[in-house]
């Protein structure tokens, strides 16, 4: 699909003379934007673009027959092994109920983590922090590393300590 009008020396040339802009604005519009409409329309047809389908909000696909891509079709799998983290420890001087400690920690357990065991420890300590912060401890500080329990090439198994310094209390 190629637009005609797409010169940007035109829009240049309108916009210093003085006159009505509004069209070559448009028709620079149209130029930058037509790649991620293309790239919508393949993403929505599961084929090659022909044209962009706008769908009302509240569309109904399958009623609508319209085909759309299995997750599996445009998911990609991160780079490195799946991590899972088998075992989750708070530890420091901890005023937050164990109960909400413990919720804390197998969600965090519950997560699908890929990469390098390090990587996946900075990814679970900031989840540390925000919960710790969404709990009233808006001054927390949280520290800690992982212990490789086992490794494949395929995935990896580690225990992760975290040190807690609650700060003041919010709420």
């Amino acid at each position: 699909m190629v637009f005609s009008g797409c010169n940007a020396d035109h829009f240049s040339l309108v916009v210093a003379s003085g006159r009505d802009a509004s069209e070559p604005i448009m028709s620079a519009m149209r130029c930058r934007l037509a790649p991620h409409v293309l790239a919508i329309a393949y993403f929505l047809s599961c084929q090659p673009p022909i044209h962009a389908q706008v769908l009302p909000p509240a569309a109904n696909l399958e009623a609508e027959n319209v085909k759309v891509c299995p997750l599996t079709a445009v998911e990609r799998r991160p780079p490195g092994p799946e991590v899972t983290i088998v075992e989750l420890n708070f530890e420091g001087d901890l005023r937050m109920p164990i109960t909400d400690q413990d919720q804390i920690a197998t969600s965090l357990k519950q997560g699908t983590y890929w990469g390098d065991s390090n990587g996946v420890a900075s990814e679970v300590l900031e989840g540390v922090r925000r919960a710790w912060q969404n709990r009233g401890f808006f001054e927390v500080q949280v520290r800690g590393g992982a212990k490789l329990l086992t490794s494949s090439p395929a995935s990896e198994r580690i225990s992760l300590a975290v040190q807690v310094d609650e700060g003041s209390s919010f709420r």
